[in-house]
């Protein structure tokens, strides 16, 4: 199946058209054009794997969905939305490393680098408190089943709309809505007593 096929009905967004010029220059023998692909979203690429098999196994996967990415780029002239079909392959990478029962890392170790988005220097015990929090999401986000914990990370995380999501994951926009709705009640049900706490 090409590189976005169908996704033509959609209109172009402006990062849309900056990765078709990164991926035209790719297509005419500059591979800065590619480089810029992956710049440009293997940070969010990297986090949503990370948070949905561990951060080892995560780079890993990631590192395969552009591989994958340069390849069906090689073959095929109507790429569109390269952003969603990256997504869509890392997500299919994650499933299939999920269904294979490897012992994998806890997601929460993931979650590590949100400590650093502070702009403020917390005091100690409020440090010690963040990181407990974070603990605490880490493990609620692994118990959730990939149809939440997916929908959920792309919202939350990585801002990912909810168009783009349904593309992404497959479905529509209301069944993405819903997700993330139920992936937040259960997360408050998992972290109520933590978040009730004075």
């Amino acid at each position: 199946m090409p590189v976005g096929s169908g996704a033509r009905k959609k209109p172009l967004t402006a990062n849309d058209e900056q990765d078709l010029s990164s991926i035209s220059r790719f297509l005419d023998g500059d591979p800065s054009g590619f480089e810029e692909l992956v710049r440009r979203h293997s940070p969010g690429v990297n986090a949503f794997c990370a948070r949905a098999v561990g951060t080892a196994v995560g780079e890993e996967l990631a590192q395969e969905a552009f591989a994958r990415a340069y390849r069906a780029l090689r073959d095929s002239d109507s790429v569109v939305h390269f952003r969603h079909w990256v997504y869509r392959v890392a997500q299919n990478l994650c499933r299939d490393e999920l269904k294979s029962n490897r012992p994998r890392e806890s997601t929460h170790a993931s979650l590590d680098a949100c400590e650093q988005s502070i702009s403020a220097e917390p005091q100690p015990h409020e440090r010690a408190s963040f990181r407990q929090v974070l603990s605490a999401l880490g493990k609620a986000l692994d118990q959730l089943e990939p149809m939440y914990r997916e929908p959920f990370v792309l919202w939350h995380v990585e801002h990912v709309p909810y168009t783009a999501m349904a593309e992404i994951l497959g479905g529509d926009v209301g069944l993405m809505k819903v997700r993330v709705h139920r992936a937040r009640e259960r997360l408050r049900e998992m972290l109520g007593p933590m978040l009730d706490e004075d």
